[in-house]
């Protein structure tokens, strides 16, 4: 019977940050969902507010195109 071994820690580190980077990835796809179902609820000042808090969040990641109106 094989034993497994932990990961060393540099890869185990590596590991973790490529989880945490996924897991930020599909929280900021699911802020943007959020976003699009407020508008199309026809909340245009809520999303407004979601938008500035995901921006705040994500500051590196551009506003999508059908988003962008909300931003100015």
């Amino acid at each position: 019977m094989l034993q497994q071994r932990a990961a060393p820690p540099a890869f185990a580190g590596a590991a973790k940050l490529e989880r945490e980077e996924a897991e930020s990835e599909a929280a900021a796809a699911t802020g943007l969902e959020r976003i699009r179902r407020l508008l199309a609820e026809g909340h245009e000042e809520q999303a407004r507010q979601a938008l500035a808090a995901w921006r705040r969040q994500w500051p590196e990641r551009p506003v999508p195109e059908d988003l962008k109106r909300l931003a100015d």
